[in-house]
């Protein structure tokens, strides 16, 4: 097999809609594919699946062609190339899950040493589409070498390594995500709640009146007020202590020398952290001479947005963060800085070069920060004794770093279970402070079991939009997400089929809807109507696109559509759920020419809709 310009696939139609089955939007693409000749597709397979994490479930589509044919290993190979892509999509926080559909394979040319293969891929609204059509480029350039058997250790490492340069970094720069985005909507995803990107990261969660907007992990039931009250330290503070909820002791500074008289004041050693940044980065702990302390204010001056930064009292302890949604504890954890746990056989550098190569094995894009041997990691050794020549003692905590921080990364203990009940209590409390549904609060504490009233611990920050920590927090995913939607977020959605007669039933279900206190509305392509009849003005004269603003319509509690036309099959369905089907007549128009569509274009449409209806619901 060979690739060439020509092999790039091509984004054929733009089809945004549900289609061929598909649990997400689909649009169309096509891939040219030279002839094979022989594919040892189990050695793929365990490859795909030791790589990549991909456990393929069989093609569909491979079964209406002969075995042994070369029609059937094309669609084998670019069913593999899909989920390939599919998870490169991901890598680069794109949602998409659905990993497509093979659709039709044919020969290019005469000679067959050409083949054209039609698939279905997943659509997500807003994304730059040249992401897409890069990953589904680079996925196949991927199979095509794993076809040639170029997949050794030494092959692999290179490969990988490029594919974070060339196109999960590049690429990740271009999605407007954060880190919690992916995991979020995997959970979305799994409890099969409907969502759409409206842009900027944004999404939108469910339909109609059940709608919920949500960005990394901030809900519109989050303060602006309180975000940006939260993100000035000196200001969160003394909010805190206002409201008689344990805060750091600080004192903002401009220069080196209100930095000095500040430390003087509060007394050695102190904390230099900027006014504005979360996550450790431009902290300085334990800072005990005033060398140190000039350098960490100048460290912080550097990153801060802000005129000044913070000479913060010291607290004893470790930060745990809490992790607050709908007003209840989510789960905590203890943020241990980056370190190495001894084992009573292998000496510090060893463990680290342990440490190191575990997270070497994962794919770059999913790998920590390194386990550093620098100098900074022999300084914090040393507070503890320890060199990187020493032998450790099992169960010796060995630090490479002093706190926890994105900079130089850490490591999450689970302290759901352990965290005492009034340590809970002032961070739901510090969290509604701020009118903040979902917040990160940092409690600086010696022991998390221990009250705080007793131990002397703080609520060290406030944060708004908190990361989710990767596999920590994965049970917890699911219960957040019950926090925001109680459901699937869907709301009923009937359809009826035909002619002038099908609006007219249409509106004979939409009146006794709206007698029984259900606020539904109506739409045809032409027109959409409110629960009592009135004409709903909307700029647009297509079914599908007054559907999508009839689902992001908060007022909207059931939907009856009535399609008198053949719309759908060019675009898909706006939806992925029909409760019920009325057809009346198959007295439907061609979108295009406005004539009666032919009898095949009525069977395909019915079978499209019946594809998405729940079952025993057609009439």
């Amino acid at each position: 097999m060979e690739t060439t310009k020509s092999n790039h696939p091509i984004i054929q139609s733009p089809s945004f809609g549900y289609n061929y089955g598909m649990s997400q939007p689909a649009t169309l693409l096509t891939f040219n594919v030279s002839r094979l000749d022989q594919v040892d597709f189990k050695a793929i397979d365990d490859w795909l699946i030791n790589t990549f994490e991909i456990a393929l479930v069989p093609c569909g589509a491979s079964e209406q062609y002969q075995d042994g044919s070369c029609e059937k290993m094309i669609v084998e190979l670019v069913w593999r190339i899909l989920h390939l892509t599919s998870r490169l999509l991901q890598g680069v926080k794109i949602p998409a899950f659905d990993a497509g559909r093979v659709l039709k394979v044919s020969a290019a040319d005469q000679n067959a040493s050409q083949f054209t293969v039609v698939t279905a891929i997943p659509f997500i609204d807003s994304m730059p589409a040249d992401v897409t059509k890069t990953a589904y480029w680079v996925a196949l350039q991927i199979i095509v070498n794993a076809v040639k058997n170029q997949h050794s250790s030494e092959y692999l490492h290179t490969l990988l390594d490029e594919i974070d340069k060339s196109f999960i970094k590049p690429m990740s720069k271009k999605i407007a995500t954060g880190k919690s985005t992916l995991p979020i909507l995997i959970a979305v995803y799994d409890k099969k709640i409907p969502f759409r990107h409206l842009g900027d990261g944004c999404y939108q969660l469910g339909w109609g009146h059940k709608l919920k907007l949500i960005q990394i992990s901030t809900t519109e039931a989050d303060s602006l007020i309180g975000a940006k009250l939260s993100n000035n330290k000196f200001i969160s503070a003394s909010v805190m202590r206002a409201a008689g909820l344990p805060a750091p002791q600080h004192i903002m500074v401009s220069t080196e020398k209100e930095a000095i008289d500040a430390a003087k004041i509060i007394g050695w050693p102190v904390v230099v952290k900027p006014l504005d940044l979360n996550r450790g980065e431009g902290i300085t702990i334990d800072v005990n001479d005033e060398k140190t302390l000039i350098e960490a204010f100048n460290l912080a001056v550097k990153l801060t947005k802000a005129t000044s930064v913070l000479v913060e009292r010291h607290i004893l302890g470790v930060c745990h963060r809490i992790f607050i949604s709908g007003g209840e504890l989510l789960y905590a954890f203890k943020r241990i800085p980056k370190s190495v746990t001894g084992d009573g056989i292998h000496t510090v550098a060893e463990l680290i070069a342990i440490a190191n190569a575990k997270e070497n094995v994962k794919l770059p894009w999913k790998r920590s920060k390194p386990f550093p041997t620098d100098a900074m990691a022999v300084e914090n050794l040393a507070s503890v004794g320890m060199t990187l020549d020493s032998f450790s003692q099992e169960g010796q905590f060995l630090p490479l770093r002093k706190v926890e921080s994105t900079e130089w990364g850490g490591i999450a203990e689970e302290a759901t279970k352990i965290i005492h009940p009034d340590n809970v209590d002032i961070t739901i409390r510090a969290a509604a402070l701020f009118g903040l549904s979902t917040a990160g609060v940092d409690l600086m504490s010696v022991d998390i079991s221990q009250p705080w009233h007793e131990n002397g611990a703080v609520i060290n920050e406030i944060n708004f939009s908190p990361t989710f920590i990767a596999e920590l927090s994965k049970p917890y995913r699911p219960i957040y997400i019950d926090r925001i939607l109680s459901d699937d977020g869907r709301i009923p959605v009937e359809v009826f089929v035909g002619g002038d007669a099908a609006l007219d039933i249409a509106k004979e279900r939409q009146q006794k809807m709206t007698a029984e206190g259900v606020k539904c509305y109506l739409s045809s392509h032409e027109l959409t109507l409110l629960p009592f009849g009135e004409q709903l003005i909307l700029n647009t004269q297509s079914l599908f696109d007054r559907t999508i603003a009839l689902l992001m319509n908060r007022t909207v509690e059931a939907i009856l559509l009535v399609i008198q036309t053949d719309e759908f099959l060019h675009c898909g369905l706006p939806i992925d759920k029909i409760d019920k089907i009325t057809v009346v007549n198959n007295e439907i128009k061609d979108w295009n020419n406005h004539n009666r569509a032919s009898k095949t274009r009525y069977n395909e449409l019915t079978r499209l809709l019946n594809e998405y209806t729940l079952p025993t619901q057609l009439n």
